[in-house]
């Protein structure tokens, strides 16, 4: 309902981000990260109402439910009621938070939403992080969740962690989200943003790698809209990767050209790091795959594990060149 909303008023490119963001909370589920409780059947997937569709605006989306466990399909909130509720929520930047939660020893592990309660009372919200709790010892002490207000910022014990959430019960609402102590580099489910130049003759790309988080992903898409770019969507990584690592991309086509090249440079996966890979090929006219490297020295020696890869067919891109 939302996309076909979206698509009527001509903002294509929030119905591309919706869709984004509703397969990243699926693939919260999807992505294997050990033995950690895995609840995803017991609660009843609700879909939002779109409210705010400004071009100079981040979307809100609004939600109503009876008693009962219930979860949003677009951002993988959660919450339990026992009597019927409404509220609303929007995805809201980490920029200006980030300093103050690593100056108290903490740093992002999931999306910062911004919610208010409408009606009635929230008994349990969970709210959806991106972490590999594997990596994590003793979760309820290592995990909490910001709650910032008019009085500042404050962080608060978690009563349950899970694979995908963490959990406040009889919470407060207003700026929540959930972070991890610092001394942790934890693997996180990671997403790759791909952007071309379209009515070129060459190919330009711009590929990003980055936690699925949405507001910073809105943020991406605005610039390279502003910029005259177009997505090319592929899919993201299959496994967690470590925060704090740094990662470069290679490409088969011998005339491409990468910015930071192999050999000297690298991008370090962080929470907010809006860096990217350039790709340029002069003449592109067959198809081509890109591979992902994540480098790790041991000792006196450097191996490379490849951790994603695509296959970048003409057909995607051609049709949209100047020959």
């Amino acid at each position: 309902m939302i996309n076909e909303l979206l698509s009527e008023i001509n903002r294509k490119d929030l119905a591309e981000n919706l869709q984004e963001t509703e397969e990243t909370s699926r693939s919260l589920d999807s992505v294997d990260c050990g033995s950690v409780e895995q609840d995803s059947s017991s609660w009843t997937k609700v879909d939002p109402e779109l409210d705010g569709v400004s071009p100079d605006q981040d979307p809100t989306y609004s939600l109503q439910s009876a008693a009962g466990h219930f979860e949003c399909s677009v951002s993988g909130l959660r919450w339990v009621c026992r009597e019927k509720v409404g509220f609303r929520y929007r995805f809201c930047s980490w920029d200006g938070h980030m300093e103050r939660m690593e100056s108290r020893g903490f740093r992002p592990a999931g999306p910062l939403l911004d919610i208010s309660v409408l009606t009635g009372k929230v008994m349990e919200v969970q709210l959806p992080h991106w972490v590999c709790t594997d990596d994590v010892p003793e979760l309820l002490k290592n995990f909490a969740v910001l709650h910032v207000n008019d009085c500042g910022d404050v962080l608060e014990k978690v009563t349950r962690v899970t694979k995908t959430h963490v959990g406040l019960a009889e919470p407060v609402f207003s700026l929540l989200g959930d972070v991890i102590k610092d001394f942790f580099h934890p693997k996180v489910i990671c997403n790759t943003l791909m952007y071309y130049q379209p009515k070129t003759s060459y190919l330009k790309m711009h590929v990003y790698l980055i936690p699925p988080d949405p507001a910073l992903k809105q943020s991406i898409h605005r610039e390279e809209s502003s910029s005259g770019f177009e997505v090319m969507k592929k899919p993201h990584p299959d496994k967690y990767l470590k925060m704090g690592h740094g990662f470069t991309l290679k490409a088969t086509e011998e005339t491409a050209r990468i910015q930071p090249p192999v050999q000297f440079g690298k991008i370090t996966l962080r929470v907010n790091n809006r860096n990217f890979y350039e790709v340029f090929i002069e003449s592109p006219d067959r198809n081509f795959n890109l591979e992902l490297l994540q480098t790790e020295t041991a000792r006196i020696r450097k191996t490379s594990q490849t951790v994603w890869f695509c296959e970048i067919r003409k057909g995607q891109f051609m049709s949209q060149l100047f020959l």
